[in-house]
């Protein structure tokens, strides 16, 4: 594993300690969409908006692809 790697890989997981509300809402949608079916549609409908919400707040908060390298 290279230096760049283990620096993303501990910046992704201070941001997720960081968030604690965020990370578990995250991992409870994606299970329940993952092992619960069937969902009634208007629920999957939130959970997959509440995960791809979370995720858009992580990708802008962790930056991982920077513009700039």
């Amino acid at each position: 594993m290279g230096q760049a790697q283990v620096m993303d890989t501990k910046r992704i997981l201070d941001a997720l300690i960081s968030h604690p509300l965020l990370t578990s809402l995250l991992v409870t949608c994606t299970g329940l969409l993952t092992f619960m079916h069937p969902l009634p549609w208007f629920l999957s409908f939130l959970l997959i908006a509440v995960v791809v919400a979370v995720a858009m707040f992580y990708g802008q908060k962790l930056q991982i692809f920077d513009q700039n390298s």
